[in-house]
């Protein structure tokens, strides 16, 4: 069964997928005129302007634009980009990075896509009140035509997903106590669930308000220690881009005990990483960002742009150069070992625990981001059977899938989740590109507008 799932990852990632991601992509920024690449400047005045001069939007939702990005941001700045980045480099070669950057341009403007029509669509729910938003509202409520029946399937194949993303989630943050600290992952998996137990319970809001507090802090952490490392490595740099390029067009040679990795397989790693990531074009933009107080949709979604811009250019390409420039592909190590090597190599003697502290925070928020993924999933799915106990029970369930995360095996979790995310990606980008000319008419009406520039 394991090998038969690994098997489906492999292929499901083969070039067709690839390919359907470029075009889809593609067709999507065409027609919002190429908003990830005009619209940064406008995005990082939004940005600013929200945090530092308290001109959030004032109309209706649940959370602030910043507690919807951090509760997002907790379900993808994660294991994703430590051992992520690391199991792309480790099995498809120092060009996989290039990919991965290929592929977080075009998510910039699919979680982009995602703001905004989860925002338009959304619908208020007066029992628990919340907003509740996520592709499977747009399915329903934008699409002509009867399609509550993929809206259903596009919900419940999420809700599976986020399953596996516990899944992964967890056996990184045991595994990376095992290997720092000797604790069986068994044992691991028993306090990552205990940890859990205290915020997931209290639903959305409590997940946000934690992710607020957390988030921020790791980040700054992570990125600082890695720029630190990218300093004193400054000459050594040019080289490792020369790598990452050579890498994604020829493959890359083998090295020590490395065999080598073909150019489909830097492709397959390094789009299958960059999804998992920054979740764009699995449409989980929508279920966080669209609970979110919005004046204007356009506006809410630069928040969108901002995090995949974060997560994938600047968070994952700190962590690829940490490991080039450490140089130990051939070593054999996979995964957080493979990370916690190469700040160990800059960092005698600190970078291994730094790693493993960042890993173990990384993993809990993004355990808990999870939680809020799947429960906007099953209470679709649900709908009015959903209930407070129905939640309870689905939370416990999660609870006592952290604990078999954690000793599910690596490449088994991995290969699961990236079969579903495959699956998932199937489902939802045909439907943003039936969505893209009216994303693409959004856009150009916003910023016609000079008055909505001014801010």
């Amino acid at each position: 069964m394991k090998d038969m799932i690994i098997n489906a990852a492999n292929w499901l990632w083969s070039w067709p997928f690839a390919i359907m991601i470029v075009v889809i992509g593609l067709f999507i920024t065409i027609k919002t005129g190429g908003i990830q690449f005009r619209g940064l400047s406008y995005m990082f005045r939004v940005i600013y302007n929200d945090l530092f001069k308290k001109k959030s939007a004032k109309g209706s939702g649940s959370l602030s634009a910043f507690e919807a990005l951090s509760v997002s941001l907790s379900g993808t700045i994660g294991t994703g980009n430590i051992a992520g980045v690391a199991t792309a480099i480790a099995l498809g070669g120092y060009g996989a990075v290039f990919w991965l950057w290929v592929l977080g341009l075009f998510s910039m403007v699919t979680k982009y896509s995602e703001v905004i029509l989860g925002i338009k669509y959304r619908e208020y729910n007066e029992k628990i009140d919340m907003y509740q938003s996520g592709p499977m509202y747009y399915m329903k409520n934008g699409m002509k035509g009867d399609w509550k029946w993929l809206a259903m399937i596009y919900a419940a194949l999420c809700g599976l997903l986020y399953v596996c993303y516990v899944f992964v989630q967890s056996n990184s943050f045991t595994g990376s106590l095992q290997t720092t600290f000797g604790l069986p992952q068994l044992y691991g998996g028993i306090l990552l669930a205990v940890l859990c137990f205290f915020i997931v319970f209290g639903g959305m809001k409590s997940i946000a308000k934690v992710a607020t507090k957390i988030v921020p802090i790791m980040t700054i952490l992570y990125v600082g220690c890695t720029i630190y490392i990218l300093v004193i490595n400054i000459t050594s740099i040019p080289g490792a881009f020369v790598k990452i390029f050579a890498g994604a067009f020829t493959g890359s040679a083998a090295v020590g005990g490395f065999v080598g990795a073909t150019v489909q397989q830097a492709i397959r790693m390094g789009f299958a990483r960059g999804v998992f990531s920054t979740d764009a074009g699995l449409g989980v933009g929508a279920i966080y960002h669209g609970t979110a107080k919005s004046d204007n949709p356009v506006k809410s979604a630069m928040w969108g742009l901002f995090e995949v811009f974060l997560d994938t250019l600047c968070v994952c390409s700190c962590t690829s150069l940490v490991i080039i420039l450490a140089d130990n592909l051939g070593s054999g190590l996979n995964g957080f070992d493979l990370s916690a090597a190469a700040f160990e190599f800059h960092m005698p003697g600190f970078g291994q625990i730094m790693a493993t502290m960042c890993l173990l925070l990384f993993s809990f928020t993004s355990v808990y981001g999870c939680f809020a993924a799947l429960e906007g999933c099953w209470q679709y799915v649900l709908g009015k059977r959903w209930t407070n106990k129905v939640a309870q029970v689905v939370r416990i369930a999660m609870l006592c899938a952290i604990v078999y995360g954690a000793v599910g095996g690596f490449s088994f979790v991995w290969s699961l989740t990236d079969t579903m995310a495959a699956a998932l990606m199937l489902c939802h980008l045909p439907v943003l590109a039936y969505f893209a000319p009216e994303v693409g008419r959004i856009t150009k009406e916003y910023f016609s507008n000079k008055e909505n520039l001014k801010l």
